[in-house]
């Protein structure tokens, strides 16, 4: 545990400071983490050779890296940041709520531990966070916007973390790699973003 958690604390530490910085950097180390992903992927295929699926995750990750790092581009770093509090904190409400209520198992055979309960516990939280950051610095034109969005970037991760159990599952692995002590893999530690920004991005794009 205490080793997650300073893994934890160094990797949000330089996440959010990259994404503060912007730039070169940000884009170099999301492009590091999206080569370092694809190389997990191609790790775990070794267990269950499938090239099809390989080469279709592996696009998936190279394309929500993309994503993340057109969305950083395009938009001020406020907005960024609020996806990645609003994913922090719906992943954390929905693991405390779900250990302390969770009774209704949201996916048994593929995250047993995940429940119905801790899902809403998570939206609550993040929606209660997206309305402190909103009256703080605006991040969108309205708060009705705001909390639609942070409703869809709660919900997301969780599909986000639902898939990528799923395919380790199809793998028969723990975790997707061992660069982050007490994580696991960088697909493990950004599955839900990956999920959330990739399809957010094409919803702003189009």
């Amino acid at each position: 545990m205490k080793e997650r958690m300073i893994t934890g604390a160094i990797f949000a530490l330089v996440m959010l400071s990259a994404i503060w910085v912007g730039g070169w950097l940000f884009s170099g180390l999301m492009i590091t983490a999206a080569l370092i992903g694809i190389r997990e992927i191609a790790q775990m295929n070794r267990n269950r050779p499938n090239k099809r699926l390989m080469m279709v995750l592996s696009l998936y990750v190279a394309f929500g890296f993309v994503a993340l790092i057109m969305i950083r581009m395009e938009h001020h770093v406020m907005f960024t940041l609020w996806i990645i509090i609003s994913m922090w904190v719906a992943d954390s409400g929905a693991y405390i709520t779900g250990r302390k209520w969770g009774k209704t198992k949201l996916a048994p055979t593929i995250s047993p531990n995940k429940t119905w309960e801790g899902l809403i516990g998570g939206i609550v939280c993040a929606l209660a966070v997206a309305v402190l950051i909103q009256l703080w610095y605006p991040v969108t034109g309205s708060m009705v916007y705001t909390l639609i969005l942070t409703m869809f970037i709660s919900v997301g991760g969780q599909c986000g973390d639902l898939l990528e159990s799923k395919v380790k599952r199809y793998y028969s692995v723990k975790d997707s790699g061992k660069i982050l002590p007490g994580h696991g893999g960088i697909f493990d530690r950004f599955d839900s973003l990956i999920f959330v920004v990739l399809i957010l991005w094409i919803a702003l794009y189009f």
